[in-house]
């Protein structure tokens, strides 16, 4: 992890990226371009394409090594477990005072606003026993004793719910 103490976009979080990748260089250096029968286009000077390749490539880079590692989305996966646990037993105050449950902070913003990473800070040090299964398996987090991995497998198209071909 970066030393903010969260992953945020290639920009900010890589110190490769920034080193390589140059996003003010590259704003200065494009300009919308009309294309015949196609329309307004951003397009870059040719002396860019190295930069444009650098930012692709740490993008892709970040991704592999860090968004998208097997351990990261296992901690995703546990963390996401943990508010599910959670949700029914811990109240985020919302408009007019009134308590909502985290999953429907999304229809109240005063709510809304209200989540961050406080949470799980929260529910760590909290006394109430109905949070105790989300405690625990926030311990394990914090023991590195994951979930162990068992399998993946690729869907067809065709059995995707939201597919382009149907």
């Amino acid at each position: 992890m970066y030393p903010g103490g969260s992953i945020q976009p290639p920009l900010s979080t890589s110190w490769h990226a920034s080193k390589t990748f140059d996003a003010d260089r590259l704003m200065k250096c494009s300009h919308v371009h009309e294309i015949p029968n196609a329309g307004p286009h951003v397009v870059y000077d040719s002396k860019e394409v190295w930069n444009i390749y650098e930012l692709f490539h740490t993008r892709y880079s970040l991704h592999k090594r860090a968004y998208q590692h097997r351990v990261s989305n296992c901690i995703e996966l546990m963390l996401t477990e943990v508010l599910i646990m959670a949700n029914e037993h811990f109240k985020v105050t919302g408009m007019d005072g009134k308590l909502c449950r985290m999953s429907d902070a999304i229809d109240d913003m005063v709510a809304y606003a209200k989540l961050s990473d406080w949470v799980i800070m929260a529910i760590q040090n909290s006394a109430e026993p109905l949070l105790a299964p989300a405690r625990e398996l926030l311990q394990r987090v914090r023991r590195r004793d994951m979930f162990k991995f068992v399998g993946e497998t690729v869907l067809p198209t065709k059995v995707c719910s939201h597919s382009q071909d149907e």
